[in-house]
């Protein structure tokens, strides 16, 4: 993987992360949950440089926390931002970062 693969692969987790900031808010506000510091895991995005540490990172805790992070999130999407089986879903969707996380996360499963 070369140093440009490695900047835009961290570049994404921050845009995935900057848009579940975002989502967790709008949970918090709704009561759905505790306010969350993502600073650790900002930090830890931050710091990936070359291929060993994307690795070392997708087999930490915090890669993990990413992953369940997307979860939670994509449930106060869904239930306050855009409906399932929507238009707008089709639309906004496929332009968010999480959707297009997620759906290389599972085609590389």
């Amino acid at each position: 993987m070369s140093k440009e693969q490695v900047g835009y692969l961290r570049e994404e987790y921050l845009k995935v992360l900057d848009r579940l900031e975002c989502l967790l808010r709008i949970g918090v506000k709704r009561g759905l949950y505790e306010p969350y510091n993502l600073n650790e895991l900002k930090h830890q995005i931050k710091k990936l440089r070359n291929e060993q540490d994307i690795i070392n990172f997708k087999n930490s805790e915090y890669y993990q926390e990413l992953c369940d992070l997307l979860v939670l999130c994509g449930s106060v999407c869904c239930r306050f931002l855009i409906p399932p089986d929507s238009l707008l879903q089709i639309y906004f969707c496929h332009q968010c970062p999480i959707f297009r996380f997620e759906e290389r996360l599972y085609q590389n499963e």
